[in-house]
């Protein structure tokens, strides 16, 4: 199995997929097999995982690199991100990881829709929960 896009094409190398709500990872490939190059909360650290292990998962292209050298870039990235090592944790998860490769720094939407909407919910409690 692999991921490929609407004309049946195996995905540019560094291409970022979302699988099911908010996992995110980034196709590599390893001897000529596509793989996903991602930040598993299952395994708790950086892996390259199968395709066949987001069967079953709704897959969304969010991202594709610019060409075919920032698409070699942006995998060799997560590459070295996986030979770091770093676990996983809340402040360090999937999209800080795709982040890293695009950008060089850490970056979760998820977290941060989060974090704006309980500091929303806390201002509205302090204008209106005190009454």
């Amino acid at each position: 199995m692999y991921v490929d896009n609407q004309q049946y094409q195996p995905l540019p190398r560094g291409t970022v997929l979302q699988f099911g709500p908010v996992h995110v990872g980034i196709v590599g490939y390893q001897n000529g097999q596509q793989v996903i190059l991602n930040k598993s909360k299952r395994f708790g650290r950086p892996v390259s995982s199968l395709p066949e292990e987001f069967q079953g998962e709704a897959v969304i292209i969010i991202r594709s690199p610019q060409n075919p050298q920032d698409g070699a870039s942006i995998e060799q990235n997560a590459w070295n991100l996986i030979q770091e090592g770093a676990p996983w944790t809340l402040l360090d998860n999937c999209q800080d990881f795709v982040s890293r490769c695009y950008t060089g720094q850490s970056g979760s939407e998820t977290r941060g829709l989060v974090v704006g909407l309980g500091l929303v919910a806390c201002v509205l409690f302090l204008a209106f929960g005190s009454e």
